[in-house]
């Protein structure tokens, strides 16, 4: 049987910056990921599982780090719902990212 998620597997570029997220369906309501960001003051690299809440939304949490992913037509928003310890002072991981 197919995952509800797998339509959405890909490389998804920002739109801002420099940005890649990678997204792979490992479960049924589950998908791994990584997601690099950059500008000319700061990087930022982070991975990890997304748990689905359902067909378009997606959370990541740890200690240092809470993302928000709402995946659309061929696009992802990423929102830090707490400031990340994955990356510097001046970049960030949110953001609209489009699908390559």
């Amino acid at each position: 049987m197919c995952s509800p998620i797998a339509h959405l597997s890909g490389q998804y570029e920002s739109e801002q910056f420099s940005g890649v997220l990678e997204v792979q369906p490992i479960l049924k309501q589950s998908a791994k990921f990584e997601l690099s960001v950059g500008t000319h003051n700061c990087t930022g690299d982070l991975s990890g599982e997304l748990v689905f809440v359902d067909q378009i939304n997606a959370t990541f949490t740890t200690a240092g780090c809470s993302l928000h992913f709402t995946f659309g037509h061929n696009t992802v928003k990423v929102i830090e719902k707490s400031s990340c310890d994955s990356h510097g002072a001046f970049c960030y991981f949110a953001g609209m990212y489009h699908k390559k």
